[in-house]
């Protein structure tokens, strides 16, 4: 996930500073610690915490972007 702030507050589980990131899973996921507001969550808790999911894909200079809205529980 990612906070379009690029802040981070999220303090569960695969939060930047948990032990459970080991080399091989960081190189996997191609994750890198940082306060860029880019985060990992399990899913058994994103749908706890989240009603809707919102993605967007947007491409520089494009004449139409995507936008997609789904009810996750």
């Amino acid at each position: 996930m990612r906070n379009p702030w690029r802040e981070e507050q999220y303090k569960g589980p695969y939060n930047d500073n948990d032990p459970k990131w080991t080399s091989d899973l960081k190189k996997a996921a191609d994750h890198e610690s940082g306060n860029d507001g880019i985060f990992w969550i399990p899913k058994e808790d994103f749908v706890k915490a989240f009603d809707v999911l919102e993605v967007s894909h947007i491409v520089k200079n494009a004449k139409i972007n995507y936008f997609f809205n789904e009810n996750v529980d």
